[in-house]
């Protein structure tokens, strides 16, 4: 499933956080970062948007990455996928997906309310 934009572009820097995290120099870098050197501000973690070039956190920026991953593993999440616009055109169609949908809900909902 495909998660809407903001999501995703924080999905994207947690992997990238992963890939950095298993690289030794990647690591040495973010070390660097963490005690506040700029000059370990290179490669991949010149690409995260909470992070300056001067080694600055944006506190704000770190929160709202925090709120969506929250969302995300919420029972929220799946409104966050992007696949409205991959409903059938028709509207036959549509009402059927739909129908189908609200159903699936509605024995989800039977089945944790016994």
């Amino acid at each position: 499933m495909t998660a809407c934009p903001e999501t995703q572009d924080t999905l994207r820097e947690c992997r990238m956080l992963l890939s950095v995290l298993r690289t030794p120099k990647l690591r040495g870098d973010l070390a660097k970062v963490l005690a506040g050197d700029p000059s370990g501000v290179v490669g991949p973690l010149r690409q995260l948007s909470w992070l300056s070039d001067d080694a600055e956190f944006s506190v704000a920026g770190l929160v709202e990455a925090q709120n969506q991953l929250k969302q995300l593993m919420s029972n929220q999440g799946i409104l966050l996928m992007n696949r409205i616009h991959l409903f059938p055109q028709s509207d036959a169609e549509r009402e059927a997906m739909l129908r189908a949908i609200s159903e699936r809900v509605f024995e989800n909902l039977a089945l944790a309310h016994g």
